[in-house]
C-alpha cells in the first residue's frame, strides 16, 4: 500500500515538471535570441541615460614611509597628484559632490577630490637608500571605477632613519594671574626618528597645553601634538614622533597672591557737624591681603 502511495506521488510531481519543462524547451531559440536582444537593449539605454565619462581629480598624496627610513626632500613631494579617472557620469558627479554641467568634460580647474574611494600613495616596497624614482599607487573602491591615467614617480631621497628616546615637557601657556596644576602626562617619554645630522639639534620635545582647552577648578583630559625643538625652542619638522599625540590631563586654576596694602582711612559723616580732627593714627599701617591675583591687582 505504501509504495502504491508513494508511485502516485512521484507520477503527480513528475507530470507538471515534465509540462513545465516542455514549455521551456519549446521554440528555445527564438526565446534566447529574445533574452539577449533584450540585455542588448538595457545596455544600450543605460548607456544613453548614463553613459561612461573621463575626467581629472587632484588626489592627497600619502606617504608610507618605512619606519627604518627618512625622507630628506620631504619638502619636495607634491602634497596631491592628479589621476584620470573613467567611470559613469552619475558616478563621476558623485565624487565631485556637486551636480556639473552635462556633458561632464575635464576642466582646467582641477578639483580635488578628498573622498576614500580613491587613495594615492607613494609605493616604498622597493625602497632603498639614496635618490630613486617612486611609483604611486592608485586605488578605487568599487568595480564602476577605471583608473586611466595616473601620475609620474615621484623621486624621493632615503636615508637611514636615527631615533632617540627623549622625555616629553609640557608647554603651557596661562594668561596672567592663571596657572596650571597637577599636569599628568599619559606618556612620560617619546621617540624622534630622523636623519642624524637633524636629530642632533633636538633639544626636548614637547607637549603644547594652552588654557583655551582646559577647564577652570575642574580637571580634563585634552589630546596634544608633540613637537621636537631645537634649543631656541623652534620646531624642528624633519622629524617624526612616536606617538604624535598624547592625552594629558591638567586643572586651570587662578592664582592666589598676597599682597601688602597701606590701609587709608576714609572719614564720614565729620562735615559740617561741628568736629574738628586734626590728625588720624592707624594702626596698623599695613595689612596683609591674600584672594585671587585678578582681584588683589585691582587694589591700590
Amino acid at each position: 500500500m505504501s509504495a502504491l502511495v508513494i508511485q502516485n506521488l512521484l507520477l503527480a510531481i513528475h507530470s507538471p515538471l515534465t509540462a513545465m519543462l516542455q514549455r521551456l524547451t519549446h521554440n528555445w531559440n527564438l526565446k534566447l535570441m529574445s533574452l539577449v536582444l533584450a540585455i542588448a537593449l538595457w545596455s544600450h539605454v543605460r548607456g544613453e541615460v548614463n553613459p561612461w565619462e573621463t575626467t581629472s581629480f587632484r588626489v592627497p598624496l600619502q606617504l608610507d614611509l618605512p619606519s627604518q627610513m627618512v625622507l630628506l626632500n620631504r619638502d619636495k613631494i607634491p602634497a596631491t597628484v592628479k589621476v584620470t579617472l573613467r567611470a559613469p557620469r552619475s558616478r563621476l558627479r558623485e565624487l565631485k559632490g556637486f551636480t556639473p554641467p552635462n556633458p561632464l568634460a575635464p576642466t582646467a580647474d582641477v578639483p580635488l577630490l578628498s573622498r576614500e574611494e580613491v587613495t594615492a600613495r607613494l609605493d616604498f616596497s622597493l625602497a632603498r637608500l639614496g635618490k630613486q624614482n617612486v611609483p604611486i599607487r592608485v586605488e578605487v573602491r568599487g568595480d564602476d571605477i577605471e583608473v586611466i591615467g595616473k601620475p609620474d614617480d615621484v623621486v624621493a631621497v632615503l636615508d637611514r632613519a636615527a631615533s632617540a628616546r627623549l622625555p616629553v615637557q609640557p608647554d603651557l601657556s596661562v594668561p596672567r594671574g592663571y596657572e596650571v596644576r597637577e599636569v599628568v602626562p599619559a606618556v612620560h617619554d617619546a621617540v624622534v626618528f630622523g636623519p642624524a645630522n637633524v636629530l642632533e639639534r633636538v633639544a626636548s620635545v614637547q607637549a603644547p597645553l594652552r588654557s583655551g582647552s582646559l577647564s577652570l577648578n575642574t580637571s580634563k583630559t585634552v589630546l596634544v601634538p608633540l613637537v621636537a625643538v631645537d634649543a631656541q625652542g623652534e620646531a624642528i619638522e624633519e622629524l617624526r614622533i612616536e606617538p604624535a599625540k598624547i592625552n594629558i590631563s591638567a586643572t586651570l586654576r587662578e592664582q592666589i597672591v598676597s599682597r601688602r596694602v597701606r590701609v587709608t582711612p576714609k572719614l564720614r559723616g565729620a562735615a559740617g557737624s561741628g568736629v574738628d580732627i586734626s590728625s588720624v593714627r592707624v594702626t596698623p599701617r599695613f595689612l596683609l591681603v591674600r584672594g585671587p591675583h585678578r582681584v588683589i591687582d585691582r587694589l591700590q
